[in-house]
């Protein structure tokens, strides 16, 4: 329903103005997830096979399944290795993905809030000193190129504000900076 107090409220910042965007974490990739879904198939048919050549042993069956049983040994510890690193890779997006899963960016027309762990820091764009930035890899499809983007917010009272990695600081700082230079 539009025109409820509380859209007014969440589209309006007494020292702020105006909203004019929120940014969360984006969350955790699930390529690793779907990378693994083959090594699994994989996993089970090595499985399969082991138990085949085993049972072609203790029945007496000589089909020359039991030349293979180091074969399927290894695979799948080649497959449980893998499963383990792309393991490893899912759960350090995720980790830190929950450690920043609360943080919220809310942009105004005159400057920003930022929550992260039930505290929330306001800066006005006047109020910022210095702005600290990184360099982060972006690849695309057409290019690979290293841009700044922002890592932390000093303000004129010696305050900073250090932004979750999680957040997309590619458009964050693009924001800011034009924010910061059309305020004066």
């Amino acid at each position: 329903m539009p025109g409820t107090i509380l859209d007014e409220m969440q589209s309006y910042h007494p020292k702020l103005g105006e909203l004019r965007c929120v940014y969360r974490p984006s969350k955790p990739s699930i390529w690793p997830i779907l990378a693994s879904t083959p090594l699994l198939i994989l996993g089970v048919l090595c499985t399969v096979l082991i138990f085949d050549s085993f049972t072609g042993i203790f029945t007496g069956s000589t089909k020359g399944h039991s030349d293979g049983v180091s074969n399927y040994f290894i695979c799948m510890g080649v497959v449980g290795l893998l499963l383990v690193l792309l393991g490893s890779i899912f759960v350090s997006d995720y980790r830190a993905w929950s450690a920043t899963r609360t943080v919220k960016l809310t942009v105004y027309q005159e400057g920003f809030t930022y929550e992260i762990q039930n505290r929330i820091e306001v800066c006005r764009w006047d109020e910022i000193e210095k702005i600290k930035t990184r360099s982060m890899e972006v690849v695309s499809k057409a290019f690979r190129a290293r841009v700044k983007v922002i890592r932390s917010i000093v303000k004129k009272d010696g305050t900073e504000i250090e932004l979750a990695k999680t957040l997309n600081l590619r458009q964050i700082t693009e924001l800011i900076t034009s924010a910061r230079e059309k305020a004066g």
